[in-house]
């Protein structure tokens, strides 16, 4: 839900949907999103929606969307907002893109640090997690990722009120 009250719902192939309490508004292609397959939605700060799909990013803000048309990949991008910008990653990749809202910053391979592709990325108050395919987490401090040494393959981690929770073999 956006900050004037809209929930916005994304459709595998349909585009998007804004409801306003009473009717819904549909958008598509034909209305300037870069792709019908939405994968997320997220609600910035500044009330800018930002639609991941499996071709790119589109954002909405002042009744209109603009777009960065990304290579397709079939599982969509993802996307987690940084103090600076964003990040945009897919599953199973080893780069990230960095993008403000005007213009594709900068792609960013991550292959010699990750050896494996990304599963989820998520911030905290201490900085970027990367958590690889292979059980590996990474740390991002100042530009530079540093393996966080485990003594086995993690299976996932996450933040609970901002405290990072590592599970592996089933074990917290």
């Amino acid at each position: 839900e956006d900050k004037l009250g809209y929930l916005w719902i994304g459709f595998y192939g349909g585009g998007v949907a804004q409801f306003d309490g009473i009717k819904f508004t549909v958008y598509n292609i034909s209305d300037g999103l870069v792709n019908n397959i939405v994968n997320e939605i997220y609600i910035d700060n500044d009330n800018t929606v930002w639609i991941t799909t499996i071709k790119g990013i589109s954002w909405y803000y002042n009744n209109e969307f603009r777009n960065i048309s990304l290579p397709y990949v079939p599982l969509g991008y993802k996307l987690i907002e940084t103090e600076q910008d964003f990040i945009v990653y897919t599953v199973g990749e080893s780069f990230i893109y960095l993008i403000n809202k005007n213009k594709l910053s900068k792609k960013r391979e991550l292959g010699s640090v990750l050896k494996s592709g990304i599963k989820k990325i998520f911030k905290s108050d201490t900085g970027i997690y990367i958590q690889t395919i292979s059980g590996k987490l990474f740390h991002q401090l100042d530009g530079i990722y540093h393996e966080v040494l485990l003594k086995e393959k993690i299976e996932t981690a996450f933040l609970y009120r901002n405290k990072l929770v590592i599970v592996s073999n089933g074990l917290a």
